[in-house]
């Protein structure tokens, strides 16, 4: 029987371990402000379903607030596994993340059939894991979306008169991976992109093009919580959302991040 010490094989959603042969694990997640629900779905590896039905290993969904240092998990002996928090335990100005995946409860042997052939080597034929390992692990879903990631800077190509101090604003393609806005600037300007003016500038001009790029999308896409959390805090705010007759994209902007001129910003700076 191998040693404890030894290193664990770990089934990724993202394939980036390559431990196993044909293992697939995609988990289901969806989140709110304070809660999250994952329904576990693991395809043609049976050695962990075993460990799953003799209770060695157990489901797991585990939040972390990097801000409030607090991380907390939850498991089940199901496939569906359910957590929640309340806002005093967790900071939601930072960045909350919500990580399914499969446990270990106790220690427990994982059979080498399966795995790649670097996990062949041994002499036993399984390997001894403690408990408290991860044996599969999901992506990380944000609860809190980075809305500075809403949107990228890029420079015009054309450099005529013209086009001195022109902004456009394309939305995310239909099949992009990550829901994030282009922001085109003329070059005369593009060098100042990190200032507060050209940044909230931007950011009115993406929350203009937001209802363009969110009416395609339902609760089978990956950005669906993105959508969904700006949906929240702009009725939190009492602001109308994009679907709104009265939906005000300056207003829309100024919810998700308060504009403040230059020399306010520079006196409250001073002040401190």
């Amino acid at each position: 029987m191998s040693a404890a010490t030894d290193p664990t094989p770990l089934l990724r959603q993202d394939d980036l371990t390559f431990d196993w042969q044909a293992a697939v694990y995609l988990p289901q997640v969806t989140v709110t402000s304070t809660s999250a629900k994952v329904t576990h779905v693991l395809e043609h590896a049976p050695q962990l379903d075993q460990l799953v039905r003799d209770g060695t290993a157990r489901w797991a969904v585990e939040i972390r607030c990097p801000h409030a240092i607090c991380a907390k998990i939850e498991t089940s002996d199901g496939p569906v596994t359910e957590i929640t928090w309340t806002e005093r335990e967790i900071d939601l100005d930072g960045r909350v993340c919500v990580i399914p995946g499969l446990l270990t409860a106790e220690a427990c042997e994982l059979p080498r059939s399966g795995l790649t052939a670097l996990w062949q080597e041994g002499a036993a034929a399984s390997i001894l894991i403690p408990a408290g390992r991860w044996l599969a692990l999901g992506s990380v879903h944000w609860v809190q979306p980075h809305f500075a990631s809403l949107f990228s800077f890029n420079k015009l190509s054309d450099d005529s008169p013209a086009a001195a101090g022109r902004m456009e604003v394309h939305p995310p393609g239909g099949g992009a991976a990550e829901f994030t806005f282009s922001v085109h600037l003329a070059p005369n300007i593009y060098s100042n992109r990190h200032s507060r003016t050209i940044y909230h500038a931007a950011l009115v001009g993406v929350m203009a093009r937001l209802p363009e790029a969110v009416s395609s999308i339902d609760e089978d896409s990956p950005h669906w919580p993105i959508v969904e959390e700006l949906r929240r805090r702009l009725d939190a705010s009492g602001a109308s959302s994009w679907d709104d007759p009265d939906y005000d994209p300056a207003r829309a902007a100024s919810v998700l991040e308060a504009f403040v001129p230059a020399d306010q910003k520079q006196s409250e700076e001073d002040d401190d």
